[in-house]
């Protein structure tokens, strides 16, 4: 049974829950972004919980958050968090905000050799709770929101603290919180995150279906006018056309409102709205100079591949061993490190950024052992 939750929308009610959070020693985090709604997503709502209230912020108010910083950043303050990579870049790119001394639960059921890591697989699992998850897609950018969404948002909180309690025995009684906990000390460090258009984006879309450089001309003429529309508008670029429907009409190119009409991926609402302006397009790129294919991205050396693959190999029968999941053991980013580097030595290894030393003492000799054959 949820308990009645604090909607935070004006500076007073922020501030006393500020002075409540700062005295807390642990605080559940979560957000709601509107990402599949706007061209440009940023956090709708910041859901906070203690053991003994919800609140949930309402950032649209244009209240001061800066006090959150301090939260954020309190040693003295767990920060639990479900999967927090999202949550921590989305805080960082709106609000700068960064997050120290962090426990995540979905590394914990990693760790735990849980193969369903959702938070609806952890709550069933560890507190037989059934969360329902249908307003995940939700545009939360709209006001007001409705009570249920409300409600859905709390609940993404509201048990994290009793979650992580249950979760950390589990750590314990492994033997695994220490090593946990250097994983979730890596997680805090998140890369900027400033989306930026890629103009020669079409390529990416093109290649994988093979089209010929002339349907690929088309292909940039219509896929340079939906950003440019989806911008305008404030809208995601799939809700303006979809990939499926611009090769459609790269591919067929056609050249009359018949012939536009008559292609399977063009519906009629569309040809309706768009249409002399996509035949427009399509007569553009028939007309334009072929565009020249972008270099490949260099492909790693055969060596390297080979010692990547005994790498994987070995991390892979190491996490089945330990009953973990394999990124547990090393994350990809560790493993090019290594085959590039090829540390020899203790010391060398201690280099590799990632490895803290709970990992070192259970993998560097094995390791060392691995690198020096591949080497050889």
């Amino acid at each position: 049974m949820l308990r009645p939750f604090i909607y935070v929308d004006r500076q007073p009610v922020f501030d006393r829950m500020l002075e409540d959070l700062l005295r807390q020693p642990l605080v559940a985090v979560d957000i709601e972004s509107n990402g599949l709604h706007v061209y440009r997503e940023h956090v709708c709502l910041i859901q906070l919980s203690t053991r003994e209230h919800d609140y949930i912020v309402d950032p649209l108010r244009k209240l001061n958050l800066d006090g959150l910083a301090r939260v954020f950043l309190d040693r003295a303050i767990e920060k639990i968090f479900h999967a927090s990579e999202y949550d921590l870049i989305s805080l960082k790119r709106d609000y700068g905000f960064r997050v120290d001394h962090l426990f995540d639960t979905m590394v914990a059921a990693r760790m735990l050799g849980h193969a369903s890591i959702g938070l609806d697989r952890m709550l069933a699992v560890y507190l037989e709770v059934e969360i329902n998850k249908k307003h995940q897609r939700d545009d939360w950018g709209m006001r007001p929101l409705p009570e249920s969404n409300l409600r859905y948002a709390q609940q993404d909180t509201h048990y994290l603290p009793q979650l992580r309690d249950r979760m950390r025995d589990a750590l314990i009684a492994m033997g695994r919180l220490s090593e946990f906990e250097e994983i979730c000390t890596d997680c805090q460090t998140v890369q900027d995150s400033t989306p930026t258009f890629d103009a020669e984006g079409y390529w990416k879309i093109g290649l994988p279906q093979r089209l010929n450089l002339r349907s690929m001309a088309i292909l940039k003429e219509l896929y340079l006018w939906r950003e440019h529309l989806a911008q305008e508008r404030n809208v995601p670029a799939f809700k303006i056309l979809s990939n499926k429907v611009l090769i459609n009409l790269a591919q067929n190119a056609p050249r009359n409102t018949k012939e536009l009409n008559n292609l399977a991926e063009v519906s009629a609402t569309i040809a309706k709205r768009y249409g002399s302006e996509l035949l427009q397009l399509v007569q553009r790129g028939t007309e334009a100079t072929l565009p020249t294919k972008p270099p490949m991205p260099e492909a790693p050396s055969p060596q390297l591949s080979e010692r990547y693959y005994a790498l994987q190999q070995w991390r892979k029968n190491r996490g089945e061993l330990r009953g973990v999941s394999s990124d547990i053991v090393l994350s990809k980013d560790e493993m090019w490190q290594l085959v590039v580097h090829m540390p020899t030595t203790a010391d060398q290894l201690a280099q590799v950024t990632g490895l803290g030393p709970q990992r070192l003492a259970l993998y560097a000799d094995d390791l060392l052992k691995l690198l020096r054959s591949l080497e050889a």
